[in-house]
C-alpha cells in the first residue's frame, strides 16, 4: 500500500537508479498452457484444473490452490510487480501469495496488479480461494523483477516513518530500532561516494550510523557514522583488508545538512564532507580488493546498533571510478535542495 500521509510506517524505498524498469516474465507459463507446471487442490470440493488457457476453479472449498513452482523465480531481496487477469469469479474471493506474504483479496474481474519483497526465496506461490463454492477464471499470471537495490524493513515497529512539511519529504528514525536494509549488493570496484541529506537529533554523545555497507567487521566495506565522540561528530570509514576512518569533530551534535563520504581502496584515501566542504581525510593504506558483495544498511549498523535518531531525506550510494570536485559539489548541492539547506 503507498504511503501517501505523515507518521506513517514506511517498509519499502524503492531505488530510483536503475529507473523501476521491469525485468522480463519469469513465469515460464504466464498462460497457463501446460497443466502439468502448476499443482492444484480443491479445498475439498469442486475442480481446480488448468484447461483451455485458463486457470478454472468451479465450486471450490475455502483454501483451494492452484500453484505453480517459484524455485529460482523470487529471491530475498528482490521486488517484484506481481500482475494477473480475473476473467470470471463468483462466490467469493481469490489471492495471490508466495506463501511468505499474500496479496489483496480480490472478487472482481480485470487485470490486478500488486508488488512483492521479501527475506527469504520462494519455492511455491499461486492463487488461493477463500471462501467455500467460490468459482473463478483467470487467464495470465506475470512474475516480473522492479529492477533496483531496494530498502526493506519487514518489522512492522522497526519502520521509519514518513514525514512532510514545508515542501521536503524525509523519513524519520526514532533512535530505538527502526532500520532499513537492502538485499545484497555486489559493487565489484574499489572506489566509493555516499551522500545523505540528514538532520541529527541525537542530543547526548552516543555512536549512530547512518549508513553502513556490510557488517559490523570484514572486508570490503564503509560505515557513515556520526557522534562516536566529542571529538568525532562525523566518520566515514572505508575497508579493503584495513579499515581507515576520516573523522572529524563537526557538524555539531545536533542539525541538519548534508553529509558526503568518499572511499577509494586502492587509492588509499577515505574522506568525509559536510555541506560543501572538506571535514577530513585519511590517506592510509586501505590493504587491498573491492567492496565486496553486502547489504547496505540504512538508519544502523548491521540492523542491530547503533540506531539513528533523526531524518533522512535523501540517500545516494554509488560505486563506479572518482566524481571530479565539479561532480561532487554538484551532487551536494542536489542533495541540499532535498534537504531543506543552502551549502
Amino acid at each position: 500500500t503507498p504511503v501517501t500521509t505523515a507518521g506513517q510506517p514506511v517498509g519499502l524505498m524503492l531505488d530510483k537508479s536503475q529507473g523501476l524498469v521491469l525485468g522480463p516474465d519469469l513465469n515460464p507459463d504466464p498462460s497457463f498452457d501446460s497443466a502439468a507446471a502448476w499443482s492444484t487442490t480443491n479445498g475439498g470440493q469442486g475442480t481446480v484444473e488448468v484447461t483451455g488457457g485458463n486457470g478454472v476453479a468451479v465450486s471450490v472449498g475455502n483454501g483451494a490452490t492452484l500453484d505453480r513452482s517459484l524455485s529460482g523465480t523470487m529471491f530475498a531481496g528482490k521486488f517484484y510487480q506481481v500482475s494477473y487477469q480475473i476473467e470470471s469469479i463468483s462466490g467469493g474471493g481469490i489471492r495471490f501469495s508466495d506463501r511468505v506474504r499474500t496479496g489483496v483479496v480480490r472478487n472482481t474481474t480485470g487485470t490486478k496488479t500488486e508488488f512483492f519483497s521479501g527475506s527469504s526465496d520462494r519455492a511455491t506461490g499461486g492463487f488461493q480461494f477463500l471462501t467455500a463454492g467460490v468459482s473463478a477464471v483467470i487467464s495470465s499470471l506475470t512474475i516480473r523483477e522492479v529492477t533496483g537495490n531496494h530498502a526493506t524493513q519487514a518489522t512492522s515497529a522497526a519502520r521509519p516513518t514518513y514525514q512532510t512539511g514545508a515542501g521536503l519529504h524525509w523519513l524519520a528514525f526514532d533512535g530505538v530500532d527502526d532500520a532499513m536494509a537492502t538485499g545484497t549488493i555486489t559493487p565489484g570496484v574499489d572506489k566509493t561516494q555516499v551522500f545523505v541529506g540528514y538532520n541529527e537529533l541525537q542530543t547526548t554523545t552516543e555512536a549512530r550510523a547512518i549508513a553502513e555497507f556490510g557488517p559490523n567487521s570484514g572486508n570490503g566495506r564503509w560505515l557513515l557514522l556520526r557522534n562516536l565522540s566529542p571529538t568525532i561528530r562525523s566518520l566515514f570509514q572505508s575497508t579493503g583488508t584495513t579499515s581507515q576512518n576520516a573523522t572529524s569533530a563537526n557538524p555539531d551534535l545536533t542539525g541538519i545538512g548534508v553529509l558526503t563520504g568518499l572511499g577509494d581502496i586502492s587509492g588509499d584515501t577515505s574522506t568525509v564532507r559536510a555541506d560543501g566542504v572538506q571535514l577530513a581525510q585519511n590517506t592510509s593504506d586501505q590493504g587491498t580488493g573491492n567492496y565486496l558483495a553486502n547489504t547496505l544498511f540504512i538508519g544502523s549498523r548491521g540492523g542491530s546498533s547503533s540506531f539513528l535518531k533523526g531524518n533522512i531525506y535523501g540517500l545516494i550510494t554509488r560505486f563506479g571510478p572518482n566524481l571530479s570536485a565539479a561532480q561532487i559539489a554538484d551532487t551536494e548541492a542536489y542533495m541540499a535542495t532535498r534537504t531543506g539547506v543552502t551549502l
